[in-house]
């Protein structure tokens, strides 16, 4: 997928946005105002996939966690698949701003929702890495408990 973006999506639009701003003629503009909506129904579409991807895997991973540990795991799967959906609803608003044509509003608030679900994505990892130390630090707790044992 980022070749593809990269090749497909990136590489044109900022050919398509130079043009329409360096020709004084702007005949570049329509076809940067429709590419431009195709790339950002795109990248929704991604979005959704690959959320749609990650929510799967997680919560298979999670199964198997879920005899173990528990109400956490359930939390955290929980909380993955709320936080998945409300980065998917962000991108609702970007869409209606782009086909309702309302270009700066659309431009301030795509800044705002990549921003706000970069930081939501990091959190998430960190929370997912808190719960594996945690893990570790459990599992490694039980094997000392257990080789000390005398049997």
């Amino acid at each position: 997928m980022i070749i593809f973006n990269a090749c497909v999506l990136h590489v044109p639009i900022i050919i398509l946005m130079y043009g329409s701003n360096a020709s004084p003629v702007n005949s570049w503009t329509p076809v940067y105002q429709i590419y431009e909506r195709v790339q950002v129904t795109i990248f929704c579409l991604q979005e959704l996939i690959i959320s749609g991807i990650y929510i799967k895997t997680c919560y298979s991973f999670f199964d198997a966690e879920n005899s173990i540990y528990g109400n956490a795991v359930r939390k955290m799967r929980h909380h993955l698949l709320v936080v998945n959906v409300f980065i998917i609803l962000l991108d609702i608003p970007i869409l209606v701003l782009e086909y309702t044509d309302n270009y700066d509003l659309q431009t301030v608030y795509k800044a705002f929702v990549y921003s706000l679900k970069l930081k939501i994505e990091f959190r998430i990892l960190n929370e997912l890495i808190d719960m594996m130390h945690k893990r570790a630090r459990d599992d490694g707790d039980m094997f000392n408990n257990s080789s000390s044992m005398r049997i």
